[in-house]
Formats: structure tokens, C-alpha cells, sequence
């Protein structure tokens, strides 16, 4: 009598604890994955978003002219107050993030870049992903230089493209989809496929005892099916007890986030990369309160927010931060197809329970814009915020951790955590 491979798959089965395990939920694998305690989610907006329709200087003459189709005026209905001592405003379509600072959550970082600044997308997004031109991504350095934690995924990409923050190490991008996680099977036998993954299940299921070599496969078999399930299953299950403002650009990667840490996932930095903010053309609508830029970035910080506020509703609103930054701004004066072009010294967030929100850094002086105005950005200043101090103080306060080590120098922390 002769056996197909499929019948020694499903023999084997019969020997272990398959039927307890395909009928129950791979869940139970991952109860003893402790939770990181901390996250650090970094959402990277490309492209370059705007600063001037972000965060309005309706005081300036010098706006209105460098500005004359796209310019927000500065009355009920078109403009927010920030606070008292601050004299620019939020636009209407930036309440999420006006809400989130009348509570204390969010730490506005002004006039945020590096000496020299490059208007390229690409050099300036890999300047962000290091410390220094050259050298591995910080969030990397972190992982191999400073990370002595028991996680087996410490970080993670949910983005459908990596980070350059990640250049030099290796950490899982799930942005393509969760059907997509799982082992590589036999190609040459796709009928095969789900015979053999059940049984892995069933071996990784059954209980062993002798060789420790043959116990330490089983753990580590066990172990990686409850991670599979849960970054399969947390983003797909998640049950989010606020309303999402829902957009298909960002609201399905924000919700995987929040079913990760509503489940405990364990890891201590998730990243995630949206775009395109590269509005050279109709950046907005007469009197710019309506348009690409207004839907793109009223999604974005109201995503935010509902994400901030569903880990309260979960009770994890004091493990989670969340870093917003962009690879450059854009220059102060529209252009010929009422879009910007590229620029430098951006507007950066730190948004979380945890932060201690308020307006840090100086806003660009506009008194010293010189015409064109399409051609002028702020430069890097004794007043900006070189953004290596966002990292420092995210790497020092928050992940624990020494940012000399990762960063490979020193920098000021900012008083935001």
C-alpha cells in the first residue's frame, strides 16, 4: 500500500493536540508574550506638508501677498485660537489637533529641521532617517545598540514601504496586508498548502519533555504561531470603541496599530509612512480652508485623535505616544498653479497622555521673507529645532534608553515628556 504525502501530513496530525487546536483560537499561544508597557508609534508624512496653512499667521501682511489664492483668512469660521500667548492660529479643518492641545496632549514643535537643509524627497527623508548623512537609520541603531529587551519583535513597519529609520536592521512590514503573514509553504504542492501549516500547529501544540533541544523548537514553534495570529487577527478584530473619521489612505493602517497595542503586541516602536503631501499644484481652494491639503491633513489629526482616544477607551492611553514629522516644508509663497514648492523648517508633533503638550520653538519671523516669495523658506536658525532633538528626547524619556549611543552624539532633550 503506498502514502501520499498528504497522508503522512494528516497522519501525523492524529498524534498531537490538533483537533483542541484548530477548534479553539491560536490566541491562547501568545498569552505569555508580555506587553512592551511602552510604545513609540512614528508616523512619517511624505511628501512635505505644508507649515503656513498648518499653523496660520494671520497677523502677517507678508502671508496674505506671498499667499493670495490659498491664504486663510483670519476670522470665525476660517481660523481656531491656539492659546492666549500664541499668536498664530490653527486652521478649521485642524480642530483634532487644537482638541488634543486644550487638553495637554500635544507638544507642538515649531520650526523643526537640520543645518543645510537638501529640498530633495529622498535626501531629506534618509537626513531624517539618520543622525548623520550616511550612517544606518536611528531607529536601527536603537534596535542593535541600545535594545536589551526580551521582545522578539521589539519594532515593527505597518507602512506598504520601509523606513530609512530602519536602514541597517531587519524588522517586519505588515503594511501589505495581514493574509500575507504566515510560512512559506511548498509551491510544487499547493493543494498541500494548509495541510501543512495544521501540522505545524499540531506540533508546535503538543506538549514535550526530554531533549532540550526538541522542547526549545516546540517554544519557539508555539511562540511564533501566537505572533502570526495576533498580527494577523489584532488589526482585523479590533473592535474600536470611538469613531474613526474614516479615510482608506489612513485609517486602516491607524486601526491596525490600535488593535495591536488594544492587544497587547509587544512591541515598543511601530512606524508607519503616509502620503503624498507633495502639493505643487492646487495645494487648496480659494481662501484655503477647503482642498487637498485641508481633507489630507483634517484626516490625518483626526485619525489621531480617534486612535489617542481609542487607547484611552482600552485603558493604554499612558503606554502610547505618538511622533508626526514630515521631511521638509514647503516655501511661504504660492506658485503658478497655486500650489508651494519645496522648502525647509516644518512644524513637528508629539501627541499622547504622556506628553506634556504646549507651543515649543519659535514660529519663523516673516518680516524677513524676501521676494519672490515662491522662492523663500526659513532657513536653519539659532531659532529652529534640529530634529535629532526630537529623537533624544523620545530615545532618553521615553524608550529609556541613552540617545548618545543611538544617535551618536548629544543633543538637548526638549521639556515634552
Amino acid at each position: 500500500m503506498t502514502h501520499s504525502r498528504r497522508d503522512f501530513l494528516l497522519g501525523g496530525l492524529s498524534t498531537g493536540a490538533a483537533i483542541p487546536l484548530l477548534q479553539g483560537s491560536l490566541w491562547g499561544m501568545a498569552d505569555n508574550i508580555a506587553s512592551s508597557g511602552k510604545t513609540l508609534v512614528v508616523i512619517q508624512v511624505d511628501g512635505g506638508w505644508d507649515y503656513f496653512n498648518q499653523i496660520v499667521p494671520g497677523y502677517s501682511p507678508e502671508y496674505y501677498a506671498a499667499r493670495p489664492d490659498i491664504g486663510i483668512p483670519d476670522k470665525v469660521g476660517s481660523t481656531l485660537p491656539i492659546a492666549k500667548s500664541v499668536a498664530e492660529k490653527w486652521p478649521v479643518f485642524a480642530k483634532p489637533w487644537k482638541d488634543l492641545y486644550d487638553r495637554g496632549d500635544l507638544a507642538v514643535l515649531n520650526n523643526v529641521g537640520y543645518p543645510n537643509p537638501n529640498l530633495s524627497h529622498f535626501q531629506s527623508q534618509a537626513r531624517w532617517g539618520s543622525a548623520s548623512p550616511g550612517t544606518d537609520g536611528w531607529l536601527a541603531n536603537y534596535l542593535r545598540k541600545a535594545y536589551r529587551g526580551p521582545q522578539t519583535i521589539p519594532a515593527l513597519e505597518v507602512s506598504m514601504v520601509t523606513a530609512a529609520a530602519f536602514e541597517g536592521a531587519r524588522v517586519p512590514l505588515i503594511g501589505l496586508g495581514p493574509s500575507l503573514l504566515g510560512f512559506q509553504t511548498d509551491p510544487r504542492t499547493p493543494a498541500d498548502n494548509k495541510v501543512e501549516v495544521l501540522a505545524l500547529e499540531a506540533a508546535a501544540s503538543t506538549p514535550r519533555s526530554g531533549a532540550a533541544n526538541l522542547l526549545y523548537t516546540t517554544n519557539v514553534m508555539r511562540h511564533t504561531f501566537g505572533i502570526i495570529s495576533l498580527l494577523r487577527n489584532a488589526a482585523r478584530y479590533h473592535r474600536p470603541r470611538v469613531q474613526y473619521p474614516f479615510d482608506r489612505m489612513i485609517t486602516p493602517f491607524v486601526l491596525r496599530i490600535a488593535g495591536l497595542i488594544a492587544q497587547g503586541f509587544p512591541s515598543h516602536v511601530i512606524y508607519l509612512r503616509l502620503g503624498s503631501f507633495d502639493d505643487h499644484a492646487k495645494l487648496a481652494d480659494k481662501g484655503g480652508t477647503t482642498g487637498k491639503f485641508a481633507h489630507r491633513l483634517g484626516s490625518l489629526a483626526g485619525n489621531i485623535k480617534a486612535f489617542l482616544d481609542d487607547m484611552k477607551a482600552y485603558g493604554k492611553s499612558n503606554e502610547v505616544v505618538v511622533l508626526v514629522h514630515s521631511e521638509f516644508s514647503r516655501r511661504f509663497g504660492q506658485n503658478g498653479s497655486i500650489g508651494t514648492d519645496h522648502g525647509h523648517g516644518g512644524v513637528a508633533y508629539l501627541a499622547g497622555a504622556p506628553v506634556r503638550g504646549g507651543w515649543h520653538g519659535k514660529y519663523p519671523d516673516l518680516t524677513k521673507a524676501t521676494k519672490p516669495y515662491a522662492d523663500w523658506y526659513p532657513d536653519f536658525g539659532k531659532d529652529s529645532i534640529d530634529y535629532r532633538r526630537l529623537y533624544a528626547t523620545v530615545l532618553e524619556k521615553w524608550l529609556g534608553v541613552s540617545s548618545k549611543l543611538v544617535l551618536g552624539a548629544t543633543y538637548p532633550t526638549l521639556p515634552i515628556l
